[in-house]
C-alpha cells in the first residue's frame, strides 16, 4: 500500500521499581541531554533516509518513552509515503545501519569500528525480518539478541557513545540490556 512506518530508538534508562521512581526515571531520560543528543542524532538520519524514499514524511516532534519490562528508551515514530516503485528494501539500504550501532558520521564511524573492534558482530545490529508476496513486510534492527550453538550462548547488546557518554554508564547500561536474555536463558540475572 506504499506505507512505511518505522522510528528512531536511542537513549536508554532503566524501569523503575515503583510508579513514582519510574516516573521519575522516564523524566529524567526526557530530560537527559547526553541521552537527548543521541536520539536527535538517529532521528535526523531516519528522516533523511525516508526522505530519499518517500513523497511525504511525518514524525514526531519529540521523543516519548517506549517502556519495556527493564528498559525504557527514547523514541519517535515516523510514517511515510513511499515514492512509486520504491520497496522496503531500498529503504532498509539507506537506514541500515543507524548511527546508534553504526556511528555518526557514518563511512568514518564504520571504518574505526572495523580498525577496532575484535569481534565479528555477525547478525548483531543487522535488520532481520521479512517480505511478503505483495510487497509487505517488517524489519527490526538485531540489537539484543544471541546465537545459541549447543550449550554455549553468545549475547549481544550495546550503548550509543556520544561525546558526552560516560564509559561507567555506558557499561552499566549494556549490562542492563543483558538482564532479559540472561533470565531467558536461565542466568543469574
Amino acid at each position: 500500500d506504499g506505507q512505511i512506518h518505522t522510528m528512531a530508538l536511542a537513549g536508554s534508562a532503566q524501569r523503575g521499581e515503583t510508579t513514582a521512581e519510574d516516573a521519575q526515571l522516564g523524566a529524567d531520560l526526557l530530560q537527559s541531554e547526553k541521552n537527548n543528543n543521541e536520539h536527535a542524532i538517529v532521528v535526523a538520519m531516519v528522516w533523511e533516509a525516508l526522505k530519499n524514499h518517500c513523497t511525504s514524511v511525518h514524525a514526531s516532534t519529540a521523543p516519548q518513552l517506549l517502556k519495556l519490562k527493564n528498559l525504557q528508551h527514547l523514541m519517535t515514530p515516523f510514517a511515510g509515503e513511499l515514492i512509486p516503485g520504491q520497496c522496503i528494501l531500498d529503504v532498509l539500504a539507506d537506514l541500515h545501519p543507524t548511527p546508534a550501532v553504526g556511528g555518526f558520521p557514518r563511512q568514518a564511524a564504520l571504518a574505526a569500528i572495523r580498525e577496532t573492534e575484535k569481534l565479528d558482530r555477525g547478525w548483531y545490529a543487522g535488520p532481520l525480518g521479512w517480505i511478503g508476496a505483495n510487497g509487505h513486510g517488517e524489519f527490526a534492527v538485531a540489537l539484543r539478541s544471541g546465537l545459541i550453538d549447543g550449550g554455549q550462548a553468545t549475547l549481544f547488546a550495546g550503548c550509543g557513545i556520544v561525546s558526552s557518554s560516560d564509559p561507567q554508564a555506558e557499561y552499566a547500561e549494556s549490562n542492563l540490556k543483558f538482564q532479559v536474555m540472561l533470565r531467558g536463558l536461565g542466568g543469574s540475572k
